[in-house]
């Protein structure tokens, strides 16, 4: 049973009148950091009623940009009665900055299940995601949402929008996302087995299970009319990141015999990379703001992993071997003693007492701040040098500033003809920006 914490009294009436029942809980999630999630039970004669409240909160990723909860509720409006397994919309604001769904039975985190559940769960998963594909999607109505008229428009359309999202922030794109965008324009798919409605971010951590059955699909604020591939390639994305989960191939072919479709494994390395740009394009957003729900200092380091995995993922698409990882010898200091004391403090003296998660989480970013700044201390200028050194080699002689135009233009036209050399070196640069964000 949740316990009524200090949900806005102007939600709380809202909510009420919408579902002529009362609010008896309510309790914030601080799962993601775009939207403010809660658990909310209302009672009406006895009855009680489990709901999902999503509120824009002013300051995340998204928060006034074209991917809106209202272009959210129009996904779960145009899917109500198609029978695929997505929440049911109570509710939603005629502003837009709020949504009620449905609250699926089960849990979105597949350790509370046990490894044959989990395995089974991700079997059903597909089984769910190929019942959204297996939608017509010219009789959904998405008002809004563009239809791709050809093969390339599946990916540009969407790959458009997310370029829109980068013009909005006032810093100039990182080299890495200026390469991939270049790259990505001019190497569309030229073939699509079918128009699709794509959930995007999909996988675990964005369906609920009960056991080993998937009872719902969430989290629909990146969905978007293209190919299925896309949303194959955030599969691979998530599953690959989940300990125990059954191979990608395994998935793949459940996935064919659900659908009947071929799965286009040049595609799903595609929209691998765009996956990536999207996720990279998201924490630069939410660092533009100030940080989300996990703090500014684990968007800076979740940014440079996204950054390294933008690189990795065209080293895969162009079939380019990238180099390793450099490995820095840390400098003898006098401070180092004072940051690991510092994090010895603050990682088993202080988060372990904490009970509320939004403190507790604070308290992790600056555990995080300090071992970034602990690793500045130890390599800061290694990697300075290493940096100087690597952008007279592409650039040639000269005082060049690693975030300057020339290498942004560098990028951009690299990134065009998919020029390894020049991958190569933001390889090693978005590598050495990482050494820098250790995450433990």
């Amino acid at each position: 049973m949740l316990r009524r914490v200090d949900l806005d009294a102007g939600l709380v009436r809202w909510i009420e009148t919408r579902t002529d029942a009362s609010v008896v809980g309510a309790q914030r999630t601080f799962g993601g950091g775009s939207r403010v999630t809660w658990f909310v039970d209302v009672e009406r004669a006895g009855a009680r009623t489990a709901l999902v409240l999503r509120e824009e909160s002013g300051t995340g990723a998204f928060s006034g940009s074209v991917l809106s909860l209202a272009r959210e509720g129009t996904v779960y409006r145009a899917v109500r009665d198609t029978g695929v397994r997505v929440p049911r919309l109570h509710a939603a604001t005629d502003d837009g900055q709020a949504l009620l769904i449905e609250r699926a039975v089960g849990t979105a985190d597949l350790w509370r299940l046990t490894q044959s559940e989990r395995e089974s769960a991700l079997f059903d998963f597909v089984d769910a995601l190929a019942e959204v594909h297996g939608l017509d999607a010219r009789d959904l109505a998405l008002d809004g949402f563009s239809r791709p008229v050809d093969a390339a428009a599946h990916a540009l359309d969407d790959l458009e929008l997310w370029v829109t999202l980068l013009d909005e922030l006032d810093a100039p794109p990182d080299p890495e996302i200026v390469y991939a965008l270049a790259w990505l324009r001019r190497h569309p798919p030229s073939t699509v087995a079918r128009t699709v409605l794509v959930q995007g971010d999909t996988g675990p951590g964005n369906f609920v299970a009960d056991g080993g059955r998937v009872t719902a699909l969430v989290d629909w604020e990146f969905a978007h009319l293209g190919d299925p591939m896309d949303d194959l390639a955030w599969v691979e994305y998530r599953v690959g990141r989940t300990a125990g989960a059954p191979a990608f191939d395994a998935l793949v072919a459940r996935y064919e015999s659900r659908t009947g479709l071929t799965v286009d494994h040049d595609a799903v390395a595609y929209y691998a990379v765009l996956v990536q740009v999207r996720c990279a394009i998201t924490t630069a957003r939410t660092i533009a703001r100030g940080g989300g729900a996990v703090g500014l200092a684990g968007y800076l380091v979740a940014h440079q992993r996204f950054l390294q995995g933008v690189t990795g993922a065209l080293g895969r698409a162009l079939r380019v071997a990238l180099p390793a990882a450099p490995v820095f010898d840390a400098a003898s200091s006098s401070e180092r003693g004072l940051y690991d004391r510092a994090l010895d403090d603050v990682e088993t003296g202080v988060i372990p007492t904490l009970r509320d998660p939004a403190v507790k989480l604070r308290a992790r970013s600056a555990a995080t701040l300090l071992r970034h700044f602990r690793a500045v201390d130890a390599i800061g200028d290694r990697v300075a040098a290493a940096e100087r050194d690597d952008l007279e080699r592409v650039l040639g002689p000269g005082d060049h500033d690693r975030d300057g135009a020339p290498v942004r233009a560098l990028a951009e036209d690299a990134g065009a003809h998919g020029d390894d050399e020049v991958l190569a070196y933001l390889a090693r640069r978005a590598a050495r920006s990482a050494a820098l964000w250790p995450d433990r």
